[in-house]
């Protein structure tokens, strides 16, 4: 059972967990992108979201005015242990940085770029199969 309150407004009260973010994302971020390009919503204790990509990028490397220790949007107070380096902050990142980035270079990507691309057909498949 959802006790939730719908989300009234995207750009004043925006709720990733409401399903309508859940069935079409895309959309609401293009709205968002077009009419409040930094979103707040009081739920989860507070939280703003930058929408679009330079804005997005210039909040991930202001670390002097912005921090990752807090990431995760949830319901509650209750935080989880640090999760390096999703959440932590210049320098104490570099280190855990230098150990996973390789794998999520260009060329290692690439090279699995056919099998996510198989995933999706038959993802996009069974999809068309479900509707009949």
């Amino acid at each position: 059972m959802n006790d939730r309150a719908p989300v009234a407004d995207w750009a004043t009260d925006f709720d990733h967990l409401d399903p309508r973010w859940v069935e079409d994302p895309p959309s609401i971020w293009r709205e968002l992108r077009q009419t409040r390009p930094v979103a707040h919503t009081g739920r989860f204790e507070g939280v703003y979201l930058p929408s679009r990509y330079e804005d997005i990028r210039a909040v991930a490397y202001d670390t002097e005015h912005f921090s990752s220790r807090r990431i995760a949007v949830r319901e509650g107070k209750e935080l989880l242990p640090p999760s390096p380096p999703i959440t932590s902050d210049p320098p104490a990142h570099r280190d855990d940085r230098r150990i996973l980035l390789p794998p999520f270079t260009p060329q290692p990507v690439a090279k699995l770029e056919p099998r996510v691309n198989n995933l999706s057909h038959a993802s996009s498949i069974g999809t068309a199969n479900e509707q009949g």
